[in-house]
């Protein structure tokens, strides 16, 4: 009998523990992006790097956005954004001129959807690196780093383009704060929407954990931008 006893007990825990694992372990698989990074140069030692094909070709010429018109005090967070950007490792095509006129479009496209400019532009770091011609090996593209089925819902015919990929990309974050309005983890939930889709988010109820790191990164970058000079 206390043998029976001992397996019934066995048992009855082995479940409890297949139960939690059933619960904890509800698994969404999202290819998380990571941070963009200046690509490695081939070497001349006899060793080249090897390049996917998909990055030899040609990257389309950077257009420059319109200027936008701001306020004294637009220009003064756009000026925050550009001293925190400056502080990235940025691609070398982004000169300083290009850069002044990415963040005040930052600002002007955050203003237009009622978005925090800091908050705005931390995405975008976080995203792309400021950098218009960032491609991930999804095929997301641009500054805020749309794939093609988001871009066209957004009205972005092309991703490149500075000023509609910032329209775009700000149109479709402030639609994942709206989706989460009035929750208390609306900003967490929104960005993890915004990197691996509404979808995953609504069905799981929850943050994935493979987002986790970029959320910390935009907030991170965010409170930096809004504390600098």
């Amino acid at each position: 009998m206390k043998t029976a006893a001992a397996v019934l007990v066995v048992f009855l825990i082995f479940n409890v523990f297949k139960k939690e694992d059933a619960k904890t372990s509800k698994a969404f698989p999202v290819e998380t992006r990571p941070p963009v990074v200046e690509q490695q140069a081939p070497s001349t030692d006899g060793d080249s790097v090897q390049i996917p094909d998909e990055q030899q070709k040609p990257q389309p010429a950077i257009r420059y956005p319109v200027n936008a018109n701001l306020s004294a005090e637009a220009s003064a967070r756009s000026a925050k954004v550009y001293s925190f950007a400056r502080t990235m490792k940025l691609d070398p095509s982004i000169n300083d001129e290009l850069l002044k006129k990415i963040s005040d479009s930052i600002v002007f496209y955050a203003d237009k959807h009622n978005i925090d400019s800091a908050l705005a532009a931390a995405l975008i770091a976080r995203e792309s690196r400021f950098n218009p011609n960032a491609v991930s090996p999804s095929a997301a593209k641009g500054l805020g780093q749309l794939i093609d089925s988001t871009a066209a819902n957004m009205g972005v015919s092309d991703p490149f383009d500075i000023d509609q990929n910032l329209d775009g990309s700000f149109k479709y974050f402030r639609q994942m704060l709206d989706i989460w309005q009035g929750n208390d983890n609306q900003l967490v939930m929104a960005l993890a929407g915004y990197l691996t889709g509404p979808r995953v988010v609504k069905d799981c109820n929850c943050v994935p954990n493979s987002s986790q790191p970029y959320i910390t990164d935009i907030i991170n970058y965010a409170e930096t931008i809004s504390g600098g000079k």
